[in-house]
Formats: C-alpha cells, sequence, structure tokens
C-alpha cells in the first residue's frame, strides 16, 4: 500500500464514511475495507500522510490522527501474539512522526500525533529509538516556533511520565541517557521561557501566542517533576540554582489573562502552581540537605500563595500542595523555625489552618448530593489532596514541633471555644481538631494505641458525643457522622460498659434515613468487632461479649438493606454481617433460620443484576461462611441457595459462576460422609468439564476447588459409579498444566488425585501424568512449575512411597530419576509456605533415608550429602511449623480476569489426617537417620558420607542425634 494520491484519497473516504455516515449499510462497507487495508503493509504511512497534508480538511485528519492512535496502541506491542505492524512501517513512523508532529498546529491533532509518539516511546525508548531524544532536542535548541516547542515537550512529558514511578536502579542507565542529552538544554529553554513570560506585559488580550508559551512552561515544570521524582541527579542538584528562581517566578506571578472565569475549574496560573508546589513537595522531603538554601525564600513564597488563595473547590489541590510543603519543612528541625519562629503562630493557625479545616458549602453539597465520594474521602483516606486532610496533617507537624507548648495552647483555646458552640458546624471543627491532635499513634487492626496526654478522651467522649449519638433526631447528619467516626477511631479507649451502649446507639442509627450515617454505623460496628489488642493477635471482644449485642445489630442490618432504598446494595452493611459471621463462626447456627431466606432473596436479585461488585462479594462471602461454619444445616443451604448457584450455571453469569461454584464446593464437603452424594452434584461436575467453563478465565479457580472438593468426599464410590470422571479430571489437569498462567492450577488437580484417590484408580494414569509434567518442564520449566512439580512429587512421597514414584520415573526413561532428582533436590528451597515445607521436608527425609535407590543406583557420594544438607535447611524451626498442616495444593495463589476467592470457602482441614503420623518434621528426620545407620546394608556408608556434608549442617545433624 503506497502513499500515492488516490489511495490516499481513497482512505480519507473510507474514514469519512466509517465515522461520519449515517447510513449503516455504508458505514459498514468502510470499516470493512479498512479492516482489509490494515492488514496491508504501508497502512500507517498512508495515515501519517493523510495527518500531514494541509490541503485535506481537519475532520479527515483528526480522524487519520485517531485510527493511527489506536492501531498504533493495538499493534505495537501486542501481549498476547505476534503484531501485524511490519518492521519496514514500524521505522517509517519513527523516522517522521516527530517531523509531522512539529509541523502541525498546537491543537487536538498534534496531541493525538504526540500521543502516538509516547505509545511508541514507552515501548521502544531508548534502547529501540535512539535518535528519538536528540532530533528533539534539536528543535527545542533551533526553534524559535513556540508551537513546535510544545508539541517537543508535550511528547517529552508523555514519555517521562514513566519516570515517576518504580526502582532508580532499573531506571538509571536511562536517566543518565536523558540528563547527558536533554538536560543542559531543557534547563536552559526553562530558563529562557521564564524570561520571555516574565517580560509580556499585562493586558486583557495577550498576544496569540501567550497561552501556547504558559502551557509550554507549564510543560518544563512538569517533565522536571517526572525527572527528579525518584532521584535528584547531580546534574540537576547543580541546576538548582537556576531552578529554584524559575520556581519562585510562578509562586509570585499573575496575569489578568489567566484568570478563569468559571468558579469551579483550576486556572491555567493555579495548575501551574500547583505543579511546581509538587515538586517542592518532593524536593524538600526526598532533598532536604541539597534545598536547604532556598527554603527560606520558597518557604515565603508558599505562605504568601496560601494567604492570597481564594476559598473556591478549584483551589484545593493549590492549598493541599502548599500545606503539605508547610508541614514538610516544619518537620525538619533545621528548617521548622522558618515558620515556628519567623511566623506568627497564632495568625499562621487562625488564618491559614483553621480556615481550611472548617466545613465548607462543597462538602455539605458533597454530603447532600454524592455520599459515595464524601465517605471516599472521609473514612476510606481518599482525601490526600484536600484541604482538611492537608490541614489535619500541618497540624499533626506544628503539634510535633511543639516544644515550648504554644501551638498546643492556641489549639486548646480553639477547641474549648468551638465545643461549646450551639453552632454545629463548629461542633464539626471541634471533633476535627480533636481528632488531629489528640492521636499520636493509629493502627488499623489496633485502632488509637497513643494518646496526647494533655487530652482525656473519655470525658470529651461523655460529654459531647454520647448526647449527638444518643439524641440524632436533634443533630445535623453531618455531626453525627462526625460523632461516629470519633467513636470509631477512638474504640480502643472506650470501656466494656461504653462499647455495650455505643452498639445500641449505632444499631438504632442503622435505621436512620441519612445514607452516610446509618453506613458510618455499619462501618463502626465493623471496626469494633474487629479491634484487637496491641498484640495484634487477639480480639478485644470475645464470641461471648458480642453475642448479646449482635441479636440487635444483625436485625438492624438486615433491616437497614431491606428499608433503605438507596442501601439495599451497601458494601459496608454486607461487610458488617459478613464480618460478624466470622467472628461467631459456628455460634452463628443460631441465627441461621432468621436470615438464610432474605440472604436467598439477596443473592437472588443480584444475580438478576448486578450494581454494586463489592456488595456482591462480600453477600457470597457471608454465604459460604454460613455454609463452611455450620456444615450440619447443609440441607437448608441447598433449599434456599442451590437455586440461585444452579441458576447462575444453566445461564452462565459469567461475573458469578466462580462463586457459584465455591459455594458449591463448601456445600459439597459439607454432605454427611454417611450417605450417598446427592445427584445434583454430579451433574454440576458434568457441567465444570465442558470447555465453555473455561472461555471465562476467572472460572478456573473455581472449576478446581470444585473438582478437590468432589474428590475428597468420597473418590471410591465416585469413580466406581461413573469411571469416566476420572479421565474427564485428567483431562483438565492436561489442559491446565500446559498453561504458564493457570499450571498452578492444575497441580491442584493432579495433587488432589493423589491425596485422596486410592492409587489403583489412577495407576493406569500415571506414567501418563508424569509424562505430560516432563513435556511441559522440558519446554517451559518456570519457577513457579518447578515449585509446584517439587510439592508434587513430595506430596506423591509421602501420601505413597518414593520407591513407587522412582519405578514410575524409571520406567519412562532409564536413568531419568537422576536427573529429576537433581532439580528437586537443588529447587526445594525455594518452595515457601509453612504447609508446602513441611510436605517437602518429609518427602526429602524419606527419600535420603529411606529409599535404597538412592544408594543402589544414583552418584550417592556427591547426592546424598546435598539431600541432607537440604533436610537440615528445610526443617528450619524459624520457617517451618511443627503443628502446621499440609492442605492440598500450593500456596493460595490466585490469577483470574475478575476471580475473587471467597473467605468462607477457603477450607485448611482438606489434608489434615495427611500428616498425622509427622507432627515434628525434626523428631521424624532423627528416627529416619537413626534407622539409616543402623541399617546392615547402607548404614556405615551414609555415617562415612556424612563427613561430606557442608560443616554447618553437618553439626546441626550431629546435634540432633545426640
Amino acid at each position: 500500500m503506497q502513499p500515492i494520491p488516490e489511495t490516499l484519497q481513497q482512505l480519507s473516504g473510507l474514514l469519512h464514511s466509517a465515522a461520519m455516515s449515517i447510513n449503516m449499510q455504508e458505514r459498514a462497507g468502510a470499516l470493512h475495507h479498512l479492516t482489509q487495508y490494515k492488514s496491508q503493509s504501508g497502512y500507517t504511512v498512508c495515515l501519517l500522510h493523510i495527518i500531514a497534508a494541509q490541503q485535506v480538511s481537519s475532520t479527515i485528519r483528526m480522524l487519520a490522527a485517531t485510527d493511527l492512535k489506536n492501531y498504533v496502541k493495538l499493534e505495537w506491542n501486542p501481549p498476547m501474539r505476534p503484531s501485524n505492524l511490519p518492521n519496514g512501517d514500524r521505522e517509517i513512523l519513527k523516522r517522521d512522526l516527530v517531523e509531522v508532529m512539529i509541523s502541525l498546529p498546537a491543537g487536538p491533532i498534534q496531541d493525538l500525533v504526540s500521543t502516538v509518539v509516547s505509545i511508541i516511546g514507552e515501548h521502544d525508548f531508548y534502547p529501540q529509538w535512539q535518535n528519538l531524544l536528540p532530533d528533539l532536542v534539536k528543535i527545542l535548541v533551533k526553534s524559535e516556533n513556540i508551537k513546535e516547542i510544545y508539541g517537543v515537550l508535550h511528547s517529552v512529558n508523555s514519555i517521562f511520565k514513566r519516570y515517576r514511578e518504580g526502582s532508580i536502579d532499573a531506571l538509571e542507565d536511562e536517566l543518565l541517557h536523558i540528563e547527558n542529552v536533554f538536560g543542559k538544554p531543557f534547563v536552559t529553554l526553562f530558563d529562557n521561557l521564564c524570561k520571555r513570560i516574565s517580560s509580556v506585559t499585562p493586558q486583557t488580550q495577550p498576544p496569540q501566542d501567550y497561552l501556547i508559551m504558559v502551557n509550554s512552561f507549564h510543560m518544563c515544570v512538569k517533565i522536571f517533576y517526572s525527572l527528579n521524582r525518584l532521584e535528584l541527579s547531580d546534574f540537576f542538584n547543580s541546576a538548582l540554582k537556576t531552578i529554584i528562581p524559575i520556581f519562585d517566578f510562578i509562586l509570585q506571578w499573575n496575569h489578568p489573562a489567566l484568570i478563569e472565569q468559571n468558579p469551579t475549574k483550576p486556572s491555567v496560573l493555579t495548575e501551574i502552581k500547583t505543579t511546581v508546589l509538587k515538586c517542592c513537595v518532593i524536593l524538600i522531603q526526598l532533598y532536604s540537605e541539597d534545598i536547604e538554601p532556598y527554603a527560606k525564600q520558597l518557604t515565603q513564597s508558599v505562605l504568601n500563595v496560601l494567604a492570597n488563595a481564594p476559598s473556591s473547590s478549584s483551589e484545593d489541590q493549590l492549598v493541599s500542595y502548599g500545606l503539605s510543603y508547610i508541614t514538610t519543612i516544619v518537620k525538619y528541625r533545621s528548617m521548622a523555625p522558618l515558620v515556628m519562629e519567623n511566623q506568627d503562630l497564632t495568625q499562621l493557625i487562625s488564618k491559614l489552618i483553621f480556615p481550611n479545616i472548617h466545613i465548607r458549602e462543597e462538602d455539605k453539597e458533597l454530603f447532600e448530593e454524592s455520599p459515595e465520594q464524601y465517605i471516599r474521602r472521609d473514612i476510606e483516606g481518599s482525601d490526600n489532596e484536600t484541604r482538611r486532610r492537608a490541614g489535619h496533617d500541618l497540624l499533626n507537624g506544628l503539634k510535633k514541633n511543639d516544644q515550648s507548648g504554644v501551638v498546643m495552647n492556641l489549639l486548646g483555646t480553639k477547641l474549648n471555644e468551638t465545643m461549646s458552640s450551639q453552632e454545629w458546624e463548629k461542633q464539626d471543627m471541634a471533633i476535627y481538631i480533636f481528632i488531629s491532635i489528640a492521636v499520636l499513634q493509629e493502627t488499623r487492626a489496633s485502632g488509637v494505641v497513643e494518646v496526647h496526654p494533655q487530652f482525656n478522651v473519655l470525658e470529651y467522649y461523655d460529654r459531647f458525643i454520647t448526647p449527638i449519638l444518643g439524641n440524632p433526631g436533634q443533630t445535623h447528619p453531618i455531626l453525627i457522622a462526625d460523632a461516629i467516626k470519633f467513636a470509631t477511631i477512638f474504640r480502643a479507649q472506650l470501656t466494656p460498659n461504653h462499647i455495650n451502649e455505643l452498639f445500641k446507639m449505632l444499631g438504632n442509627l442503622l435505621m436512620h434515613k441519612n445514607k452516610i450515617v446509618h453506613t458510618y454505623a455499619a462501618w463502626s460496628i465493623e471496626r469494633i468487632i474487629e479491634l484487637k489488642l496491641q498484640n495484634g493477635q487477639q480480639y478485644r471482644l470475645s464470641v461471648q461479649d458480642l453475642l448479646p449485642p449482635c441479636d440487635l445489630l444483625l436485625s438492624r442490618l438486615f433491616d437497614a438493606l431491606h428499608q433503605h432504598v438507596e442501601s439495599q446494595c451497601n458494601e459496608y452493611i454486607m461487610k458488617t454481617i459478613l464480618t460478624i459471621c466470622i467472628r461467631l463462626k459456628d455460634a452463628f447456627e443460631r441465627y441461621i433460620d432468621r436470615f438464610i431466606q432474605p440472604l436467598s432473596v439477596m443473592m437472588g436479585a443480584v444475580v438478576k443484576e448486578s450494581k454494586i461488585p463489592q456488595f456482591d462479594h462480600y453477600l457470597f462471602d457471608t454465604i459460604g461462611c454460613i455454609i463452611r461454619y455450620v456444615p450440619s444445616r447443609v440441607q437448608l443451604f441447598e433449599q434456599y441457595i442451590l437455586p440461585n448457584c444452579n441458576q447462575i450455571l444453566q445461564n452462565n453469569v459469567r461475573e458469578f459462576t466462580p462463586y457459584a461454584l465455591q459455594l458449591l464446593g463448601v456445600m459439597l464437603e459439607s454432605q454427611p460422609r454417611n450417605k450417598q452424594l446427592p445427584q445434583h452434584y454430579f451433574d454440576v461436575f458434568g457441567q465444570i468439564v465442558k470447555p465453555h467453563m473455561y472461555d471465562n478465565r476467572s472460572n478456573i479457580p473455581g472449576v478446581v476447588g470444585y473438582i478437590n472438593s468432589f474428590l475428597a468426599y468420597s473418590p471410591e464410590v465416585i469413580f466406581e459409579k461413573s469411571p469416566k470422571m476420572l479421565t474427564d479430571t485428567l483431562n483438565i489437569f492436561s489442559t491446565l498444566i500446559n498453561n504458564t498462567t493457570y499450571d498452578h492450577e492444575g497441580f491442584r488437580v493432579v495433587n488432589a488425585i493423589v491425596q485422596h484417590v486410592p492409587f489403583r484408580f489412577f495407576e493406569q494414569h500415571f506414567a501418563n501424568i508424569l509424562t505430560i509434567l516432563f513435556n511441559r518442564l522440558q519446554r517451559r520449566p518456570g519457577a513457579k512449575f518447578l515449585r509446584c512439580l517439587i510439592i508434587f512429587f513430595s506430596l506423591f512421597t509421602v501420601k505413597h512411597n518414593a520407591e513407587l514414584l522412582i519405578q514410575t520415573i524409571e520406567g519412562i526413561q532409564q536413568g531419568l530419576f537422576n536427573i529429576i532428582s537433581e532439580k528437586w533436590v537443588s529447587n526445594i528451597d525455594t518452595v515457601h509456605g509453612i504447609k508446602q515445607r513441611k510436605i517437602c521436608a518429609i518427602a526429602l527425609i524419606k527419600l535420603a533415608c529411606g529409599t535404597p535407590y538412592v544408594f543402589r543406583h544414583m552418584p550417592v557420594e556427591f547426592v546424598w550429602p546435598h539431600m541432607i544438607e537440604f533436610c537440615v535447611k528445610i526443617i528450619d524451626p524459624e520457617k517451618l511449623d511443627p503443628t502446621a498442616y499440609f492442605t492440598s495444593g500450593i500456596a493460595q495463589s490466585r490469577t483470574g480476569e475478575g476471580f475473587h476467592e471467597l473467605k468462607g470457602t477457603s477450607s485448611a482441614s482438606g489434608g489434615a489426617s495427611l500428616l498425622d503420623n509427622f507432627m515434628d518434621p525434626k523428631a521424624f528426620f532423627h528416627d529416619q537417620l537413626k534407622s539409616l545407620f543402623s541399617n546392615p546394608e547402607v548404614g556405615q556408608q551414609a555415617q562415612a558420607l556424612l563427613n561430606k556434608v557442608n560443616m554447618t549442617e553437618q553439626q546441626k545433624v550431629r546435634a540432633l542425634l545426640g
């Protein structure tokens, strides 16, 4: 496909028809022809010619640029297949893109071409596109055209954004290349732009190119941030004497043309100053010694910005980063006097902090109109860039450096003033101040673990919080939410009586009509129930403590889901129900008859229409927990839950099939072993082995989990009834084991067979199982696959015996076990997980000390000492819990599109009996060594070989033997 006029004209017409035609048939035909063109060499080159052709209409050029961007994004580096973009086209694009980009006027078409440069640069810069940066630098150095300069800076900024994250070690070579090629021209350009902008005379209508110049200036600030986010290089450290005055100029800069008329939208100037403040915060946080010489002037400029910032929401990020800068300054002893001594602290706190933590009209509107966003900000920690959060952080910083007590006295006075006020807005502010200054140390599990000695939490709680929570009808909903938040944050300080009374008040507040209030009530209950002592291990409230209030709380939680229309899928309420279920475990049985029916109704509703995925997950998890903890009621669960699960499978409801499989699996595990397994579980097995179940990759863990539960039930009965089921299971194993993403799930299947199925059933298939594994090992031996293979060998060795494993391997190919054992022994220490290491330890001990083959057919002088060394390492008590049981399969690794494992369906009892005779691997090792050394055939040889064991491990063995 050549970029000749006829071809370009035809392609332009197709682009227009495909996007703009109102005739559906014409549009479909144009799309079909474009798809055919895309398979031809030269397609992207033709698009680039259309974009560059000034005589072509801007609409067509825009369509060509959009198509080029989308096609390059799709084909430049596809993750799972070869690219359809020819190498010749790639080279032409990299050669001509920059020239086309800078020839375009500033606007959406140039932005799209710049994005194409960025997409290619993301993958090819800089090893496969080494001329990109030099070409761009040439333009920056030579061009006087601000539009060209902006185009280059736009592309550079897009490419350099990736340097804001990652490891400096991994990116060191690239950053050094950028510094050498781009550093000096960039600083020079930045300085020149500053001089040009500062020389413009203020006027209502500045020159046409002024805004492009301002945007170019902003790009320079963004680029500086990207290049120095991870590390301030020596070059940029030396350039600070040029850069910092530019930052200072920006912070003081004002221009009538840059004023934004829309109060809800930040102005260009506000955005530039915000980015400068982000740079300053990073410089102070990471490179305080380098920035300290410039801190005095910067601090004064930042304080001036904050003092003059409007209260509108459009300035929130600016104020937030400004306060963050002051907070960071205060943290450093050498720079704190710039704020603590050289400023009037009374003015600083009253004029800078208090106005920014006072509730604003925007906050009230958010509370009423966007409850979800308010909740995310207030209790989920997504308020990092809000004024309140920045004010809170600054209060903390001032508090920690308040050697004279001036700050705490000022705050105490303000607290007393606002606490006694009748205005709810001031009471809201008082609660916020108290939380900010009273909390010294806090953890998620244990709540506040250290309180400032100047504040009595219980006195404040009794005097101000309890009246709000006890009389919600007389209080503004925002203040009720504040009071709930206070009680939740200081839950560790509350006495048992306080907590019992709080549960009653929260139970009542669950029925409050305001969504945020009843959501906060549910959140608070969940946090209190989950509260742990400071050791982080023991719960503050025992199950016996929870049972009395839970009767009321559960009733109110379910009533809240039923009665509040806007909260019928409230994830916080559902999570609280789940938490109660998890804490009560089998004690939840007393509530099953009351709540299984509403849970079933909710499950049926979400199956028909899913609204909030997190709510759905907590709902399914709650049901799974109940089934797991109260298996004796499995018939009741089958009555209410099984129909919904069957509906999910029959209708192939993609998002819920993984959940249904897990619930079916746990119901299967709950079946009494003295009764025949109901037919519907066999029917489900027949469904899950069908190929369409694997179209949705998130089904795979659920399918495998169900197979494990199915095999654990009674494999003799199952396979005698239907021998084909074993063949179907092995087919699933074979499919998964050859998929590098899901090979661990294949091992879960075969491990379940080894663990639960008598050997006589799969004896004829065992050699084929091993052959499949060895073929995969030979083709793609990844680290994960090796770990899983070692666990499989170990499991078989413990469940059956090593001799049987060796005989089968040698039957496949003589001498193969020597090769396999080398991989087994040398990689065994890569296995992680207490339970997995235990099974590997027992197996290796049996192999080294109880397998005649090792001494008869292997190079024992080399192999056996290594086996003993690894036996010693793997039974290290720091890595191995002698009381841990092994569960089938590998560690619960989960990879799957959209898959969520339910806590309630995770069982740790599946293989408990497997290692009952090996409770202490260390003692087992001792006994096996004693038995080996007393063996008349190989005992003396083994004792002699012990001298070849590494000295450290040898000493441990001798100490073990006494």
